[in-house]
């Protein structure tokens, strides 16, 4: 059996990424771990999907790892019933490989009929690629929202909304393209002429602006339909954003700090993560901001290491205990 991990390309894997943490530790559990890139999928003439990829061979840490699985050789690797493709891909951080992106979802749901476990599910991920998938929650867990695709629309909503909006591109990641507007601008806010030039180029996804804003957001991931937990402990972390920036996204160079874990915060959690549940989902992470859910992350979720630093709990074992005990179950169907 093999644990098969797809990612954009091995080029992108980095010490510091979750699924670099998952790739390490599924390697020293024993398990036949091999990655690829979307490129190096493949569908051969008797239907077996095959992965290009290279294996993965336990190393002293997550920086070996990367060494290693970038100076190995590539195999063909056929997947069959028993084995597990894990998809952490992110098609809005790789424009370039759009058709490879496509091709891969099928693929994978072809692998999931030939009996492969696939986490995410790629009907789970097709759904997700488009923000609007947050309108799959109750109102009451999310930001007002809806699509915007010209000026008057736009005017009309931050006149519903109290003057304030945040638009975000239907395809993005890691707050680029996110802007904020106002009906009077200033301050760091856009006014409606600075979102027209986006908005030529297509609709936005639009949400009322939360007044907590401003302290940040807290990544929580959600595993199996349950706040992913340890000793008792929420795997959860606050985001806060840097001096001049009001996006919370690591990557703008906001901080990660403890997250406070207020009963508040506990029932958004367990209501997204019941919902997420009923949607089929295996792994994800919600940033929640005040007490509503901003963005939920199928493809790729990422934050374990900074939420292990945070908390010094190993949620990497969770999930892929998880993993395995799907891989069994799947088994075990099939064999009856």
């Amino acid at each position: 059996m093999h644990v098969a991990f797809l990612v954009n390309g091995i080029e992108d894997l980095s010490p510091t990424r979750a699924t670099t943490r998952l790739l390490h530790g599924a390697a020293q559990r024993g398990l036949a771990v091999v990655v690829g890139g979307v490129q190096d999928l493949s569908l051969r003439p008797d239907g077996r999907v095959v992965l290009h990829g290279r294996t993965v061979v336990p190393q002293d840490d997550d920086a070996a790892s990367v060494t290693a699985i970038q100076l190995a050789a590539p195999a063909a690797v056929p997947l069959g019933l028993g084995d597990v493709l894990m998809m952490r891909t992110n098609p809005p951080r790789d424009p370039g490989r759009e058709p490879w992106h496509a091709a891969a979802l099928d693929l994978a749901r072809i692998a999931r009929d030939e009996g492969v476990v696939v986490l995410n599910g790629p009907d789970v991920l097709a759904r997700a690629s488009s923000k609007l998938d947050l309108v799959g929650l109750p109102a009451r867990l999310r930001p007002a929202t809806a699509l915007c695709s010209g000026r008057g629309e736009l005017s009309r909503l931050l006149d519903q909304w109290g003057g304030r909006a945040v638009l975000k591109p239907l395809r993005g990641t890691r707050g680029s393209g996110v802007m904020r507007v106002a009906k009077t601008p200033g301050d760091g806010w856009s006014s409606l002429a600075d979102a027209m030039p986006i908005l030529s180029h297509g609709p936005l996804l639009a949400q009322s602006y939360i007044p907590e804003a401003p302290d940040g957001d807290v990544r929580i991931l959600i595993l199996e339909g349950r706040v992913l937990r340890v000793d008792g402990v929420a795997a959860a972390v606050r985001r806060k954003p840097q001096n001049g920036e009001w996006r919370s996204n690591v990557h703008l160079g906001g901080v990660a700090a403890p997250a406070n874990w207020t009963p508040e915060l506990a029932r958004v959690a367990d209501d997204t993560a019941r919902e997420l549940r009923g949607q089929g989902v295996f792994f994800a992470g919600i940033d929640v901001v005040g007490s509503r859910v901003v963005e939920v992350n199928v493809f790729s979720p990422g934050g374990l290491g900074n939420i292990e630093a945070s908390t010094g709990r190993d949620f990497t074992r969770c999930v892929l205990d998880a993993m395995q005990a799907r891989m069994q179950r799947s088994l075990q169907q099939n064999r009856r």
